[in-house]
C-alpha cells in the first residue's frame, strides 16, 4: 500500500479532551479507533463522532498494562492498515488523589513506550505514532 493508503487511525486517550478533539481533525475517510479506561466515555465519543459522520470504534484499553496495549494492536490491525496512531492517554497529578505518583508514570511514562513498541510492530514503514506529553513528571 501507498502513503495514502492507510485507513486507520488510533486514538489513545479518545475518550475525552485531547484525544476526541483530535479524532474531529481526522479526514472523514479514515476509520477511527478511541481507546481508554472508561467504556461509558468511550460509547459517548463515538456516538459523537459517528454523528459527525465518522467511521468510529471503541475499544477499551488501559496503556498502562502492555497486554492491553498489546490486545489494542491486534484489533487495530484486524481493521486495516494502521496509519497514525495518536497517543494522548494520561492523567495529570490535578486528575488524581495525592500519592498517585506511581499511577500517574505508569500510564503517562510506560504507557507511552508500551504504545510505541507494540505498535510499531504491527504498523508499515511510513505510517507515524505522535505522542502527547506532558509536564505532569516535572510537577511530581
Amino acid at each position: 500500500m501507498g502513503f495514502l493508503n492507510g485507513k486507520t487511525v488510533i486514538i489513545t486517550g479518545g475518550g475525552s479532551g485531547m484525544g476526541l478533539a483530535a479524532a474531529k481533525f481526522m479526514p472523514k475517510e479514515k476509520v477511527i479507533i478511541i481507546s481508554g479506561r472508561t467504556v461509558a466515555k468511550l460509547e459517548n465519543a463515538v456516538n459523537e463522532l459517528k454523528m459527525l459522520g465518522y467511521e468510529a470504534y471503541a475499544f477499551a484499553c488501559d496503556t498502562s498494562d502492555r497486554e492491553s496495549v498489546r490486545k489494542l494492536a491486534e484489533y487495530a490491525a484486524s481493521l486495516g492498515e494502521i496509519k497514525n496512531v495518536i497517543n494522548a492517554a494520561g492523567i495529570s497529578p490535578a486528575m488524581g488523589s495525592t500519592g498517585d505518583q506511581e499511577k500517574i508514570l505508569r500510564i503517562n511514562a510506560l504507557g507511552t513506550v508500551y504504545v510505541n513498541q507494540e505498535f510499531s510492530k504491527v504498523m508499515a514503514p511510513g505510517s507515524v505514532i505522535v505522542d502527547v506529553s506532558s509536564n505532569s513528571a516535572y510537577i511530581l
